[in-house]
Protein backbone atom coordinates (compact mmCIF):
# COMPACT_ATOMS: atom_id res chain seq x y z
CA UNK A 1 0.00 0.00 0.00
CA UNK A 2 1.23 3.64 -0.92
CA UNK A 3 2.43 5.89 1.55
CA UNK A 4 2.41 9.87 1.80
CA UNK A 5 4.28 12.21 3.47
CA UNK A 6 3.01 15.73 4.46
CA UNK A 7 5.29 18.38 4.81
CA UNK A 8 4.06 20.89 7.15
CA UNK A 9 6.06 24.43 6.52
CA UNK A 10 5.46 26.26 10.14
CA UNK A 11 7.18 28.20 12.71
CA UNK A 12 6.33 28.97 16.63
CA UNK A 13 5.68 32.75 15.59
CA UNK A 14 3.21 32.12 13.03
CA UNK A 15 -0.28 32.72 14.25
CA UNK A 16 -2.32 30.94 11.35
CA UNK A 17 -0.20 27.99 11.55
CA UNK A 18 -1.69 25.87 14.49
CA UNK A 19 -4.75 25.67 12.09
CA UNK A 20 -2.66 24.27 9.81
CA UNK A 21 -1.21 21.55 12.32
CA UNK A 22 -4.92 20.68 13.36
CA UNK A 23 -5.75 19.96 9.57
CA UNK A 24 -3.02 17.95 9.19
CA UNK A 25 -3.49 15.84 12.17
CA UNK A 26 -7.53 15.69 11.00
CA UNK A 27 -5.87 14.20 7.37
CA UNK A 28 -3.73 11.81 9.71
CA UNK A 29 -6.98 10.11 11.48
CA UNK A 30 -8.86 9.73 7.87
CA UNK A 31 -5.93 8.62 5.94
CA UNK A 32 -4.32 6.21 8.93
CA UNK A 33 -1.15 4.77 8.08
CA UNK A 34 -1.09 5.94 4.59
CA UNK A 35 -0.22 9.30 5.46
CA UNK A 36 3.32 10.49 7.66
CA UNK A 37 3.16 13.54 9.16
CA UNK A 38 6.35 16.32 9.34
CA UNK A 39 6.68 19.83 10.86
CA UNK A 40 9.42 21.57 9.46
CA UNK A 41 10.17 24.60 11.75
CA UNK A 42 11.31 27.70 10.10
CA UNK A 43 14.06 30.83 10.45
CA UNK A 44 12.77 32.30 14.39
CA UNK A 45 11.30 29.14 15.54
CA UNK A 46 11.99 27.67 18.52
CA UNK A 47 12.05 24.53 16.79
CA UNK A 48 14.22 25.67 14.06
CA UNK A 49 15.21 23.13 11.58
CA UNK A 50 18.41 23.16 9.51
CA UNK A 51 17.05 21.80 6.36
CA UNK A 52 14.10 24.00 6.29
CA UNK A 53 15.07 26.45 4.22
CA UNK A 54 16.53 24.09 1.69
CA UNK A 55 13.49 22.38 1.06
CA UNK A 56 11.44 25.73 1.52
CA UNK A 57 13.31 27.13 -1.66
CA UNK A 58 12.64 23.64 -3.48
CA UNK A 59 9.06 23.79 -2.99
CA UNK A 60 8.94 27.59 -3.50
CA UNK A 61 7.69 28.06 -0.15
CA UNK A 62 6.55 31.58 -0.51
CA UNK A 63 5.00 31.99 3.13
CA UNK A 64 3.28 30.19 6.83
CA UNK A 65 2.34 28.04 6.72
CA UNK A 66 2.57 25.58 3.44
CA UNK A 67 1.85 22.32 3.08
CA UNK A 68 3.77 19.92 0.41
CA UNK A 69 2.41 16.27 0.08
CA UNK A 70 4.22 14.13 -1.88
CA UNK A 71 6.71 16.54 -3.43
CA UNK A 72 4.09 17.34 -5.63
CA UNK A 73 0.88 19.22 -4.39
CA UNK A 74 1.11 22.58 -2.59
CA UNK A 75 -1.18 23.14 0.17
CA UNK A 76 -2.13 26.43 1.18
CA UNK A 77 -4.03 27.23 4.67
CA UNK A 78 -7.39 27.11 3.58
CA UNK A 79 -9.94 29.54 6.08
CA UNK A 80 -11.27 26.26 7.14
CA UNK A 81 -9.40 23.72 9.33
CA UNK A 82 -11.82 21.18 7.45
CA UNK A 83 -10.94 22.06 4.05
CA UNK A 84 -7.39 22.29 4.35
CA UNK A 85 -7.79 18.22 5.41
CA UNK A 86 -9.79 17.48 2.77
CA UNK A 87 -7.41 18.84 0.04
CA UNK A 88 -4.50 16.95 1.74
CA UNK A 89 -6.72 13.29 2.04
CA UNK A 90 -7.35 14.02 -1.65
CA UNK A 91 -3.68 13.82 -2.88
CA UNK A 92 -3.06 10.69 -0.81
CA UNK A 93 -6.13 9.41 -2.60
CA UNK A 94 -4.63 10.39 -5.96
CA UNK A 95 -1.38 8.81 -4.83
CA UNK A 96 -2.97 5.87 -3.96
CA UNK A 97 -4.57 5.20 -6.87
CA UNK A 98 -2.56 6.73 -9.71
CA UNK A 99 1.28 6.45 -8.30
CA UNK A 100 2.40 3.04 -7.93
CA UNK A 101 4.43 2.13 -4.52
CA UNK A 102 8.11 1.33 -5.77
CA UNK A 103 9.89 0.51 -2.52
CA UNK A 104 8.55 -0.76 0.52
CA UNK A 105 10.54 0.62 3.96
CA UNK A 106 11.04 -0.68 7.70
CA UNK A 107 13.17 1.62 10.28
CA UNK A 108 14.52 -0.17 13.51
CA UNK A 109 16.63 2.33 15.82
CA UNK A 110 18.10 1.78 18.88
CA UNK A 111 19.27 4.81 21.83
CA UNK A 112 22.10 4.56 23.99
CA UNK A 113 23.17 7.40 26.36
CA UNK A 114 24.86 9.08 23.35
CA UNK A 115 24.18 7.59 20.01
CA UNK A 116 21.27 6.53 17.97
CA UNK A 117 21.83 3.79 15.65
CA UNK A 118 19.53 3.75 12.45
CA UNK A 119 18.83 0.66 10.35
CA UNK A 120 17.14 1.41 7.29
CA UNK A 121 16.57 -2.16 4.73
CA UNK A 122 14.22 -0.56 1.75
CA UNK A 123 12.94 -2.94 -0.91
CA UNK A 124 12.65 -1.83 -4.33
CA UNK A 125 10.33 -3.64 -6.46
CA UNK A 126 11.89 -1.48 -9.91
CA UNK A 127 15.33 -0.36 -10.82
CA UNK A 128 16.35 2.90 -11.20
CA UNK A 129 17.81 6.41 -9.07
CA UNK A 130 16.29 7.14 -5.83
CA UNK A 131 17.35 9.55 -2.99
CA UNK A 132 17.00 8.66 0.43
CA UNK A 133 16.46 11.21 3.17
CA UNK A 134 16.15 9.96 6.77
CA UNK A 135 15.56 12.42 9.66
CA UNK A 136 14.87 12.31 13.20
CA UNK A 137 11.25 13.41 14.21
CA UNK A 138 10.35 14.57 17.99
CA UNK A 139 6.68 14.13 19.32
CA UNK A 140 5.39 15.66 22.42
CA UNK A 141 7.29 18.75 22.50
CA UNK A 142 4.87 21.34 24.72
CA UNK A 143 5.72 24.99 24.19
CA UNK A 144 4.77 28.65 23.25
CA UNK A 145 2.79 28.72 19.56
CA UNK A 146 1.45 32.22 18.55
CA UNK A 147 -2.27 31.48 18.03
CA UNK A 148 -2.25 28.14 20.00
CA UNK A 149 -0.63 29.61 23.77
CA UNK A 150 2.36 28.38 25.68
CA UNK A 151 1.03 24.95 26.05
CA UNK A 152 1.32 24.25 22.53
CA UNK A 153 1.62 20.18 21.70
CA UNK A 154 4.15 20.05 18.45
CA UNK A 155 4.47 16.60 17.04
CA UNK A 156 6.51 15.65 14.45
CA UNK A 157 8.64 18.31 14.47
CA UNK A 158 12.22 17.70 12.19
CA UNK A 159 14.80 17.63 14.63
CA UNK A 160 17.95 16.23 12.90
CA UNK A 161 18.82 15.26 9.17
CA UNK A 162 20.94 11.82 9.36
CA UNK A 163 21.18 12.62 5.54
CA UNK A 164 21.65 15.63 3.11
CA UNK A 165 18.37 17.21 2.72
CA UNK A 166 18.32 16.30 -1.20
CA UNK A 167 18.51 12.96 -0.03
CA UNK A 168 21.60 10.53 -0.09
CA UNK A 169 21.79 8.87 -4.48
CA UNK A 170 20.81 5.27 -4.30
CA UNK A 171 21.21 3.32 -7.82
CA UNK A 172 19.22 0.07 -7.95
CA UNK A 173 20.56 -1.69 -11.07
CA UNK A 174 17.67 -4.58 -10.95
CA UNK A 175 13.87 -5.19 -9.85
CA UNK A 176 13.12 -6.51 -6.64
CA UNK A 177 16.57 -5.56 -4.77
CA UNK A 178 17.10 -4.59 -1.36
CA UNK A 179 19.46 -1.69 0.10
CA UNK A 180 20.13 -1.25 3.56
CA UNK A 181 22.47 1.49 5.43
CA UNK A 182 22.74 2.12 8.94
CA UNK A 183 23.18 5.63 10.11
CA UNK A 184 24.44 6.73 13.42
Amino acid sequence: ASRSLAMRFTATWCGYCPMMGKAFDSAKEQMGDALELVSLHGSESDYEFSGTGQLGRRFAIGGYPTGVVDARASIPNYEATSTTASVVEDVVHETMTSYPAVSGIVVDSHLSVTELTVFVPIYFHKSGSYRVSVLLLEDGIVGYQNGGGSSYTHNDVARYALTSMSGESVKIESDNTVWSKVYT
